[in-house]
């Protein structure tokens, strides 16, 4: 049995009865101490993700292309207490240089979307990657990955990744892993948070509890555009994925975090998968 931890991304669209004209002042990305940001408190205003630590992720990841030398900013947004979750690295920013050092020439990464949440413990930036050339320990081939940061007080203080090999074909719909729509749509709090909600509620019910019973009424009919490798469009495509021998070794148990901006939506789950 193998321990992991999944990530499952959704672009959601949950229907509001109600929409009040969004304030403009929300449409400008401002740092949470900025006296401004408090015109955009409210339930009804659009919440813009911070493109100052968005940019600072793409700068990071492009670190990882071999094509190009370690940007030093890099190192500047790097918490000298930076935790490392990968386990082939350590942490701090001496974990970084060495890491880096060992991924020189040997990888080419292309950053498909940024997302950025702020919750509770800090400000989350979620980068969804396509490394169309990977090389680094003992592993070869393409992948594609999520990369999951935390910040404190502007810098990054702790990270996880997880990769998968990129498939060779497209799925039976046509469609890659990382196809698709890539710009978040601006959405207000309460939107945000109905959208985290309904991907909770779904990974709650249908993964973690098997309550495959529930699955339709987490859609729009069959309107459901999928991007796993092995499933097809559309509920009927999804419903065919459940009842695959690869998806009976797969056991999910639960959710890590629920991270968000607009309508896009990601949940860490950890799961079980059963090898034989």
């Amino acid at each position: 049995m193998i321990r992991t931890i999944a990530f499952v991304m959704f672009v959601c669209a949950v229907v509001h009865a109600e929409r009040q004209v969004p304030n403009p002042e929300c449409f400008i990305s401002r740092p949470a101490q900025d006296p401004a940001a408090a015109l955009c408190a409210g339930d009804n205003d659009l919440v813009i993700g911070n493109e100052t630590l968005k940019n600072n992720i793409r700068l990071a990841m492009a670190a990882f292309d071999g094509r190009a030398p370690l940007n030093p900013a890099v190192l500047g947004f790097m918490s000298p207490t930076y935790v490392q979750h990968q386990l082939e690295a350590i942490d701090g920013t001496a974990g970084v240089i060495a890491l880096l050092t060992q991924l020189a020439g040997k990888g080419r990464v292309n950053v498909v979307r940024v997302l950025h949440d702020e919750d509770q413990d800090g400000d989350y930036v979620v980068a969804h990657t396509d490394f169309p050339v990977f090389a680094f320990l003992g592993e070869i081939g393409p992948k594609i990955g999520f990369d999951v940061f935390r910040f404190e007080d502007g810098k990054v203080v702790e990270h996880w990744d997880q990769l998968q090999i990129t498939p060779s074909e497209l799925n039976p719909s046509g469609r890659s892993m990382v196809d698709g729509v890539t710009q978040v749509t601006p959405a207000t709090k309460s939107q945000t948070k109905a959208n985290k909600a309904l991907a909770k509620a779904y990974v709650e019910d249908i993964l973690v509890n098997g309550r495959t019973e529930k699955l339709r009424s987490f859609f729009d009919g069959d309107n459901y555009i999928q991007h796993n490798p092995t499933a097809g469009d559309g509920v009927s495509g999804l419903i065919a994925a459940f009842g695959s021998a690869t998806a009976k070794k797969v056991k999910y148990n639960r959710i890590r975090l629920v991270l968000g901006e607009g309508d896009f939506v990601l949940l860490p789950v950890r799961e079980r998968r059963m090898v034989f």
